[in-house]
């Protein structure tokens, strides 16, 4: 019991997590939300990002944002062999993307944001993701 309170209670616990930009208020309607990171644990200095997604409809409905990345680097997203875009991190090393994709459904996808050049830079998402197509009604 005590080793329980004492994670529940420790500092990191009561960590804010860093948020390099807003995002647009559709996000807040999305069902998913992974990080994605270069290294575990993740520097709070090191490239990270977050995608925020809905898990079923029509296509793969997606938001997503990143920090501390390569200012004027180009960056491509993917979930598993799905392309969902590309962008380039703006002055100050962040970036965004949003959109929807038409996908089938798919399972334990790992997100991953690759770009740059060598050494390339290659952020992973922290679980895999999965979404389920549902086809309109009629």
């Amino acid at each position: 019991m005590a080793l329980v309170l004492g994670l529940a209670l420790s500092p990191a616990a009561f960590a804010k997590k860093p948020d390099p930009m807003p995002g647009p208020s559709v996000v807040q309607n999305f069902d998913g939300d992974v990080y994605l990171f270069v290294e575990t644990p993740a520097a709070i200095t090191a490239p990270w990002g977050k995608i925020s997604f809905d898990l079923w409809g029509e296509t793969f409905k997606f938001y997503f944002k990143a920090a501390n990345l390569t200012a004027g680097t180009g960056y491509t997203l993917k979930v598993g062999d799905l392309e969902l875009g590309s962008f380039t991190a703006d002055i100050s090393g962040n970036g965004s993307l949003s959109g929807g994709v038409a996908s089938d459904s798919f399972t334990n996808r790992d997100v991953t944001l690759t770009g740059g050049s060598e050494p390339l830079t290659s952020l992973t998402s922290f679980y895999p993701i999965s979404f389920s197509f549902i086809a309109p009604t009629p």
